[in-house]
């Protein structure tokens, strides 16, 4: 059997013996607009009808503002000031619109929004390229695409996709206005995905991260849904078989993403979607889900999520998640992982209504999620626990170890969240804006992605260096009735400089009557004295304490920390910023706590308290 079989049988497929697969009588993945009968049934499910309402009058303000217009100087934008600012802002909301068009066109069937539709496709495929700004120079040496070398990159597998699935969904409405809207639309899904896709390889195909799976999700729903023969059709199948080993390749053995539940969300949705249209399109001969590991991967998001929307942030994860995705719910129903059905069509949050017509055909009646006490990943080396106090009130931990040449890694090795009553009132600050030095040479004097900008430790000033070799020992996580303990060793994450004879560093969540986290750092220096520093963050604000120690304090609870062992100085202030995604959450200036050891002080235990306050 293959390591990564995509069959039951662990058969390998060529495009040869994809070709009768592809040939015979397949499911169909979605009824055409045209079916009023199914659509009709869809829109009278309760939770659809129930936001129907709000879908339609979003498709309406859509088809009022119009396609826009993505310019050159949107490219350039990019290239003369670091900002994706101005692309994104024309560019990138256009799938998304297109897929809320379909939608409320699929449900309501009265072919209002048909114009609408023409001219946004009609616009996305005069773009001279699909290529977001960023990824431009991996396929062209200049700051403008060039229509001869179209490359592939994320934006290109949504458009792609997007398209295939309108081009299915409104075929016989397509040709009823003119049979060039068609043509059109099929002839840049040739030139901009299924033609390059075939024709080259990309450095994607063999990735480990979301670039995989979103990438290669769209020219296989382009060439299953779109007017493309069985030829094509098996031959971009075939390769794209191949790259489902790199992408599971890039999940811990226990199921853990490095990225974060963020790209998880971004990477596994597309992969469900693309399983789906894989079974659909072979009978279920040829299985996307069939790896034994499935299971595990696919268990991992409902393990993540602090409260509500919140999830555990590390990395580059956005800090709230919409898993929203009835693909999704599709798969983990069918691999009877059913947290993660459930958290997949959760009723609470935002996101509630489809924006997609998969979505609306797939996603299952919501239903309320309910996250674990705790889950480990021990390969991943993240753990999280909760506790709830007697007035009903909840504490979760997040810890995690791991190492510092992850996926979209930050130099975090030892870091923790404290989230009390749906507020991180401890926070990892998660991703920073994605401009053009943060994924290059410079990443690491970004706040977001450097240790400072985490709440582990400072040793003789030095912060912990980036690649996979400075990592965490011993990381681990003992669960009980009476709460988690996380135990790791922390020296190996910080260069020879720092001088660290030993940096130990454990993490208890307490259940009881009254919740608490304790934290307890015990540390020493090789050679004589030294100073050690512990920065915190919260998206609350930092104020001293009248009996000692200060408070984090939220928009509906407080934390109260207090501050044990060594002999420690407190500064609360506040750190200004120029990152445009930080600001939204944050404002315009980052509260901190720095805690400092007495200075000279060869070695020492440092114990925090953590327990909800008033």
């Amino acid at each position: 059997m293959a390591e990564h079989p995509v069959t039951r049988d662990g058969r390998a497929l060529t495009a040869e013996t994809l070709e009768p697969l592809l040939s015979a009588a397949g499911e169909v993945p979605l009824p055409p607009v045209a079916d009023r009968a199914a659509w009709s049934e869809v829109a009278e499910r309760p939770w659809i009808a129930r936001v129907l309402p709000d879908i339609l009058e979003r498709a309406e303000r859509v088809a009022h503002d119009g396609p826009g217009t993505v310019k050159a100087t949107d490219y350039l934008d990019f290239f003369r000031t670091g900002s994706r600012a101005a692309h994104q802002a024309s560019a990138r909301p256009r799938a998304a619109r297109l897929g809320l068009l379909l939608t409320a066109e699929c449900l309501e069937g009265e072919g209002r929004f048909l114009d609408a539709m023409l001219d946004l496709s009609w616009a996305m495929a005069e773009e001279t390229s699909w290529v977001m700004p960023p990824h431009l120079q991996q396929f062209v040496d200049d700051v403008l695409p060039d229509v001869t070398r179209p490359g592939m990159d994320l934006r290109t597998a949504r458009v792609a996709a997007t398209l295939g699935e309108m081009m299915w969904l409104l075929g016989e409405q397509m040709d009823a206005v003119s049979p060039n809207w068609r043509k059109r639309i099929q002839f840049e899904l040739q030139r901009q995905a299924v033609g390059p896709y075939l024709e080259h390889d990309f450095h994607w195909q063999q990735s480990t991260s979301n670039w995989n799976a979103v990438c290669t999700g769209g020219p296989v729903t382009a060439a299953l849904l779109a007017d493309f023969d069985t030829v094509t059709r098996a031959r971009v199948l075939a390769k794209a078989l191949r790259s489902v080993g790199p992408f599971l390749r890039g999940f811990a053995s226990d199921g853990g993403c490095s990225e974060g539940p963020g790209y998880w969300s971004y990477g596994v949705g597309h992969y469900s979607r693309t399983a789906y249209y894989v079974h659909c399109a072979t009978g279920g001969e040829v299985d996307l889900l069939a790896d034994p590991r499935m299971p595990a991967i696919y268990a991992y998001p409902a393990k993540m999520v602090l409260h509500g929307q919140r999830v555990v942030n590390f990395a580059d994860s956005a800090w709230t998640v919409g898993f929203r995705n009835g693909a999704v719910a599709w798969a983990a129903e069918r691999l009877g992982v059913l947290d993660t059905r459930t958290l997949a069509s959760r009723a609470d949050g935002e996101n509630l209504y489809p924006t997609h017509p998969l979505n609306a055909w797939l996603s299952p009646e919501p239903a309320e999620f309910r996250p674990s006490a705790q889950a480990v990943m021990p390969d991943l080396q993240v753990a999280v626990a909760r506790a709830e106090a007697e007035d009903g009130r909840e504490m979760v931990l997040a810890g995690k170890g791991g190492h510092n040449g992850e996926h979209h890694n930050h130099n975090d090795v030892g870091s923790f969240i404290v989230c009390v009553d749906g507020e991180s009132l401890i926070c990892d600050l998660g991703k920073g804006e994605y401009v053009k030095e943060f994924f290059g040479p410079r990443r690491y004097e970004f706040l977001t992605t450097r240790s400072l900008g985490h709440n582990v430790p400072l040793l003789n000033g030095c912060e912990q260096a980036p690649g996979a070799e400075f990592r965490a020992r011993g990381f681990d996580a003992q669960v009980g009735p009476e709460g988690l303990t996380v135990a790791m060793d922390l020296a190996a994450a910080y260069p020879p400089e720092a001088g660290i004879g030993r940096l130990e560093r454990t993490l208890t969540l307490r259940r009881g009557g009254e919740p608490a986290v304790e934290l307890l750092d015990a540390f020493s220096f090789r050679e004589g004295a030294g100073t050690y520093e512990l920065p915190l963050y919260t998206e609350g604000r930092f104020e001293a304490a009248p009996e000692g120690g200060f408070i984090a304090r939220g928009r509906h609870g407080a934390l109260r920390v207090e501050v044990a062992g060594a002999e420690v100085s407190l500064e609360v202030e506040q750190v200004e910023h120029e990152d445009a995604t930080l600001r939204k959450r944050f404002g315009e200036t980052l509260p901190r706590c720095r805690l400092r050891v007495r200075p000279g002080s060869a070695g020492a235990e440092v114990r925090i308290n953590f327990r909800p306050g008033p």
